[in-house]
């Protein structure tokens, strides 16, 4: 529903809201669901879309993820395209969006779908990623704990369509000093902005702070710099004494001859010291191999290599420890390498878990026709099997399993390939 008092349309289509010091014009969006989203559209592609005119001039109250902003930008090279949207009547909360760098319509018209919601402590309802899936409810943690009292009491949300390459940007947030109130235990003057990738669903998902900080006012973050890769649709402010994860892409370990090479990509750092490569023979007690500095604070993909020249003569498991500057240390998911000093220097089926996730991934290479891969348990009971035609990779769900050795057989035709296997949690 869209209520409207006090306000004009220019002939530019511009949206005016006025105000002459005793009285203000409010636009009112509720009701948008999901499936049925409720848009202001502001079809003017500059800065001069929105306008607040005169003495004391309203804002636009929206107050739901689905009470959308829809502002049609286009191809807009630079500007200022300030959302002026505001808590009832009382608080003024404009989100600015400046256009440092024009994006490339794959449709017509390009635009940017805007609106912010405030929540609970808990910040329940979380936002969707991509406008219809939910993120999931243990997204907000740091190093495995509940996260959620480090962080402002608000989602923004910041969805770039019909554009094959995003325009950049540099984004000002505002937010009522009550969103950072007890339980809370948030140093205002730390919040920073994250973004969670359209692509995660857990814990995982969220990229690094982007530069910005507390500017303007006490309830203001500003010069949050966002290129064109980084400008994902869900957005909050975290202490950035307590950042939410960020996202390991890639890790694992293969025979090249005689040696192991590990390689792990991350899609941003924050606060990152270093790396330890860890190796186990049982998956259990590791050792460290060796050590890898991190890139500190990065907003780019980053890709490592190491190698164990002296790798264990036998099936080895490999792990990385990533350690921040105060110390503290995550964990990646545990992968293994059969025994490379006895030949094996073709590593054709990977096999990753995360610890604490619900999913075994077994990645395949160069297997034709179709495949059976199989998951047994010491005892050699089958517990679940899966059969697919030219296979890249099968998952498992493996939520309900007790940590512990585990076997994967992979059948193909007249072959069969077995791994071992450790889940921990």
């Amino acid at each position: 529903m869209l209520m409207v008092s006090g306000i004009s349309v220019a002939q530019n289509n511009a949206l005016v809201l006025n105000g002459n010091g005793t009285s203000k014009g409010y636009i009112v969006l509720n009701g948008g669901t999901s499936g049925t989203p409720v848009y202001l559209v502001v079809n003017q592609s500059d800065a001069n879309g929105i306008v607040r005119k005169g003495t004391n001039a309203g804002w636009i109250i929206s107050e739901g993820e689905f009470n959308y902003v829809k502002w049609n930008i286009r191809t807009q090279a630079s500007g200022n395209d300030t959302v002026p949207f505001g808590m009832s009547t009382t608080t003024y909360l404009p989100l600015t969006f400046t256009v440092t760098s024009a994006g490339t319509e794959s449709a017509a018209p390009g635009n940017i779908l805007f609106s912010t919601y405030p929540t609970g402590s808990d910040n329940i309802p979380f936002a969707t990623r991509d406008g219809s899936n939910a993120i999931a409810a243990n997204a907000l943690c740091h190093n495995g704990d509940p996260n959620e009292l480090f962080v402002a009491d608000r989602w923004w949300i910041i969805d770039a369509k019909n554009y094959s390459a995003k325009p950049a940007s540099s984004l000002t947030f505002t937010y009522r000093s009550s969103e950072t109130f007890a339980p809370n235990t948030i140093t205002e003057t730390n919040l920073q902005a994250q973004r969670y990738l359209n692509t995660s669903l857990d814990c995982s998902g969220w990229n690094g702070f982007i530069s910005g900080a507390q500017s303007g006012g006490p309830t203001r973050v500003s010069g949050v710099i966002v290129p064109a890769g980084d400008l994902y649709r869900a957005w909050l402010l975290v202490d950035n004494t307590q950042p939410l994860p960020v996202e390991l892409i890639y890790f694992n370990a293969r025979c090249d001859g005689p040696k192991v090479d590990i390689d792990w990509t991350t899609a941003s750092e924050l606060n990152n010291d270093y790396f330890t490569v860890q190796r186990s023979l049982d998956a259990i007690h590791f050792e460290d191999v060796i050590t890898v500095p991190g890139a500190g604070n990065s907003n780019q993909v980053v890709n490592y290599h190491v190698t164990d020249i002296n790798p264990f003569n036998n099936v080895a498991y490999y792990r990385l420890r990533q350690t921040d500057y105060s110390g503290t240390s995550t964990y990646s998911y545990v992968v293994n390498v059969e025994n490379c000093l006895h030949g094996e220097s073709n590593e054709d089926i990977i096999i990753f878990l995360q610890p604490g996730k619900e999913t075994m991934s077994v990645l395949l290479r160069g297997y034709k026709g179709p495949t059976t891969v199989s998951l047994y348990d010491m005892l050699g009971k089958m517990l679940v099997a899966k059969t697919e035609d030219e296979p890249s990779t099968i998952d498992f769900d493996v939520k309900t399993l007790s940590f512990g050795v585990y076997f994967v057989v992979v059948m193909n035709g007249d072959n069969i390939a077995v791994k071992k296997t450790y889940i921990s949690r």
